[in-house]
């Protein structure tokens, strides 16, 4: 079976330990609107931008020590 473009990216991101906003929202058990108010707050680690940063990662170790770290979901920026 060959591998097209975007399963090397994946492969890629796995390798490197990256997540896509997508996953990221996934492993946090919230909305990518959500993380997207959280990074604005303050909230998230430190983000990894490509290109134009148009495309937001996140490192998998910090996620993981985040989620480690709450007791349920963050609180939305908006209800503080």
């Amino acid at each position: 079976m060959k591998m097209t473009k975007k399963d090397h990216q994946v492969a890629f991101r796995r390798v490197m330990g990256l997540l896509c906003i997508y996953e990221t929202a996934e492993v946090l058990g919230v909305s990518r609107q959500t993380l997207y108010r959280w990074q604005d707050a303050g909230k998230m680690p430190e983000r990894i931008t490509k290109g134009s940063g148009t495309r937001t990662y996140y490192r998998l170790a910090d996620i993981l020590a985040l989620a480690a770290t709450r007791n349920g979901p963050l609180q939305d920026a908006g209800s503080e």
